[in-house]
């Protein structure tokens, strides 16, 4: 290449680099972003606003992790420009920004999935929602061993001892409410921890043990335990990227959300920053334990994301 080309090549990067410096009408973008929510979506958040910071220093992001009810009062009552959830916005939520006047917009960015996982000795395969229900539910009769699981494939009678995060946890609430209809109706476990990464070894260690963990930390440990498929009622479905994107993997796939603010889209910086979270999220979420929007999921959320720059309103 002659050094005339290097030059306008050099020069192209330069102009390149100082577009992406800059918003849609070439000024510098700047100001602040307040994120709140979901300790589950976080890490994703957190690591594309690095990125993102690293590209536009004068834009200061924000991540809290308040955890997913408290990050959406805070969103509803004009203290973050945008909650964080892996599950639709609920009734309370609702309410209190209707309360305060605060609308808000859904954008679905990604998937996770809890995944119920057993001793690798143990020759169970797959697991039926109600057995499910059957186990974990607050007025289980079983007791200890896995031939009192009703209709079980094949049978088995080992021991069994059900693992789980601890009642403070995200993970605890979505699968108690997936699996038994109500975040209260659990069963008081023999071995409830409080910290979700010993489930990974309280399964592991013991033959006959059962528990639940976040994909990621699945991913993470499946040489050690084995991720069971489930089935809904279409038949065995094992927890793969596939499955859990198109929410095959029932009841325990979920989408994780972000909820802007109308009034902080108006904002050059967050519109610029949403576009960028969808534009990196296929590369980026796998290698964090999550699992990428399909193509047709991600065409889905830029439309959306530009509808609601055009008319930023609506939710509340």
């Amino acid at each position: 290449m002659s050094r005339l080309s290097l030059c306008a090549l050099a020069g192209a990067l330069v102009v390149a680099l100082a577009v992406a410096a800059c918003g849609s009408d070439g000024v510098p973008l700047s100001g602040s972003i307040r994120i709140d929510g979901s300790t589950t979506v976080a890490p994703l958040t957190r690591a594309l606003a690095r990125r993102f910071a690293a590209e536009h220093p004068g834009v200061r992001i924000a991540v809290r992790v308040s955890g997913e009810d408290a990050g959406l009062a805070r969103l509803c009552r004009g203290e973050a420009d945008v909650g964080e959830a892996d599950s639709p916005i609920g009734a309370t939520a609702r309410a209190a920004c209707r309360r305060n006047g605060v609308a808000w917009r859904e954008l679905p960015v990604a998937h996770d999935a809890l995944v119920v996982i057993i001793a690798r000795q143990v020759p169970i395969r797959c697991l039926t929602t109600a057995q499910l229900t059957q186990i974990w539910h607050r007025d289980s009769r079983v007791t200890g061993s896995w031939s009192q699981v009703d209709g079980l494939r094949p049978p088995f009678d080992g021991p069994m001892t059900a693992w789980g995060p601890g009642t403070d946890t995200e993970q605890f609430a979505f699968f108690n409410e997936a699996v038994n209809g109500r975040r209260d109706s659990y069963r008081d476990y023999n071995n409830m921890l409080h910290v979700p990464e010993n489930v990974i070894p309280g399964v592991a260690n013991t033959p006959g043990n059962l528990g639940y963990t976040e994909y990621a930390l699945y991913l993470e440990h499946r040489r050690e335990v084995r991720g069971l498929a489930l089935d809904s009622g279409a038949g065995c479905v094992a927890p793969t990227p596939s499955a859990i994107a198109a929410n095959r993997y029932r009841p325990l796939s979920r989408r994780l959300l972000l909820y802007p603010t109308a009034r902080a889209l108006r904002r050059p910086a967050l519109a610029a920053f949403l576009r960028y979270y969808l534009d990196h999220v296929q590369e980026l979420a796998p290698q964090l334990g999550f699992v990428a929007p399909t193509d047709a999921q991600l065409d889905d959320a830029r439309a959306r994301l530009e509808q609601m720059l055009r008319r930023p309103a609506g939710g509340a």
